[in-house]
């Protein structure tokens, strides 16, 4: 019966972290677009008018989710603020 107790605390060990590998492999394979402009602290999930308004003069750059997030980048939207 301890045998038993053993192995299924070990596949509850197994699954818990093949879930939290899997969540990164998938955003690691998510792509997004940055500006290298170091003032523009977004990342857009499709290129916009607002991406290269942000970006004038600077080179817009297709990324991974993961990098963008090393580059301490924040989700924006395309939507113009209508403030």
């Amino acid at each position: 019966m301890i045998k038993i107790g053993k192995y299924i605390a070990l596949l509850v060990i197994t699954i818990v972290t093949l879930s939290f590998t899997y969540n990164k492999s998938m955003e690691s394979r998510e792509m997004v677009y940055v500006c290298d402009n170091a003032r523009v602290k977004c990342y857009f999930k499709m290129p916009c008018k607002k991406l290269t308004d942000l970006c004038v003069g600077n080179r817009v750059f297709k990324v991974s989710l993961e990098r963008a997030k090393e580059l301490d980048k924040k989700e924006c939207n395309c939507k113009e603020d209508t403030n």
